[in-house]
């Protein structure tokens, strides 16, 4: 459950993030 609500959050965040700058993620 935990591991769920974090990427939500993450996703939250890293949306958030993505509207003031511009950031690439080397993701596999």
């Amino acid at each position: 459950h935990l591991e769920d609500n974090l990427d939500d959050w993450l996703e939250e965040e890293l949306e958030n993030y993505l509207d003031d700058d511009y950031l690439v993620f080397d993701c596999p």
